[in-house]
């Protein structure tokens, strides 16, 4: 029996009965060149095969038959069958017998081919999922140092700052910069354990928090990216004042990410649109950006690790954001499509408490 190789250029011999030994130790490939090999390869056609195949079986003598049996799948050619026997053996007349074993051998064929492709892209994959682990680990450590650094000299200017005047803006600014650092620390603590995803469990610490303080939060945090593009983040909060049980730190991440991306994606000049409203037992934060918009077709893959839609990032931020929301027992998703110019990302959230009944949308950071 010989297979079809790879470049479909010529047959490997695979198994064999009768035959010398030697033959598949040394396996010399028998090239479709025309002739009988041709048509039965490439034709489906039963075929004498004359001294084609000596190299695998020896000359023959002078009573042998030899018969080309394609090995057909889906009628495509998978390999041959050659059989050698003398010409009263009624296996070498038998053409319909011979047919059924080609097709039923075919079929085999090509399901072992499709074992041997599938085994080697998973270990391909398996290897390329190491490296990606590897790497990760690198990172991070590499980070750690100079962000201990950071962090540390943010946390003594912030003291400095807030003993002489807690309300200055040099101040605000390095209390961003310490609060910056603490969740680049979380995320770095993130970039190893989401490369395994039944690994990412980090610990929530929750507690029952207005969602209008964690937007603004975000929003503020957010607002030197967007002053650089001069673009507005305009918030409208739904009615009531809305609490959620959150990590605050954890959910940060989430609001962060998405405003993030939003600004990424929009063009200068542009406007983000961060709103919620209650639906049932639910809030619903949306972002909606003048970006590109995200095509029906990857919807669901931009929140895998390490998809990205262009070529910059990790492709990590979407798949940590999903992660921490369903910690929460929440819910996350996009919204896009032909019709609508950029897209809206949207997490639902269970609620804790709604009080009051009224507030006004207002714009909160701008450029």
């Amino acid at each position: 029996v010989g297979w079809v190789a790879e470049e479909g250029e010529g047959l490997v011999p695979v198994a064999s009965y009768g035959a010398p030994a030697a033959w598949l130790a040394n396996p010399v490939p028998v090239p479709v060149n025309g002739g009988s090999l041709k048509e039965a390869c490439a034709d489906g056609r039963l075929s004498a095969a004359g001294g084609t195949f000596d190299a695998w079986l020896g000359p023959g003598g002078s009573d042998d038959r030899t018969v080309t049996v394609p090995l057909v799948s889906r009628d495509s050619p998978e390999g041959v069958l050659v059989i050698r026997a003398s010409r009263g053996n009624r296996i070498v007349r038998d053409q319909r017998l011979l047919s059924a074993i080609g097709m039923v051998m075919g079929l085999a064929l090509e399901n072992a081919r499709l074992y041997h492709a599938q085994r080697a892209h998973a270990q391909r994959l398996q290897e390329l999922n190491r490296m990606k682990s590897d790497f990760l680990t690198t990172v991070s450590h590499e980070l750690r140092t100079p962000l201990t650094s950071i962090m540390m000299a943010a946390e003594m200017l912030l003291e400095e700052e807030e003993a002489q005047d807690p309300d200055s803006t040099r101040a605000r600014l390095v209390r961003n910069i310490t609060k910056g650092a603490s969740r680049l620390r979380v995320l770095v603590s993130d970039l190893v354990n989401v490369s395994r995803e039944d690994e990412f469990q980090p610990r929530l610490e929750l507690d029952r928090v207005p969602l209008a303080d964690v937007i603004g939060n975000a929003v503020s945090i957010i607002q030197p990216l967007v002053a650089a593009k001069h673009q507005t983040v305009e918030v409208d909060l739904g009615p009531g004042d809305v609490y959620v049980f959150i990590d605050r730190l954890r959910f940060d991440q989430v609001l962060i990410n998405l405003l993030s991306n939003a600004q990424r994606y929009s063009p200068p000049g542009s406007r983000i649109v961060l709103s919620t409203r209650l639906e049932k037992d639910e809030v619903i934060i949306s972002v909606a950006d003048s970006g590109p918009g995200v095509s029906e077709d990857v919807q669901e893959m931009i929140f895998e690790p390490f998809y990205r839609g262009d070529r910059s990032g990790l492709g990590l931020g979407l798949a940590i954001a999903k992660s921490l929301v369903e910690l929460h027992n929440g819910r996350i998703w996009v919204e896009s499509g032909p019709r609508r110019r950029g897209s809206v990302f949207c997490v639902a959230l269970p609620v804790h408490g709604v009080e009051g009944n009224s507030r006004t949308p207002s714009a909160v950071a701008s450029g």
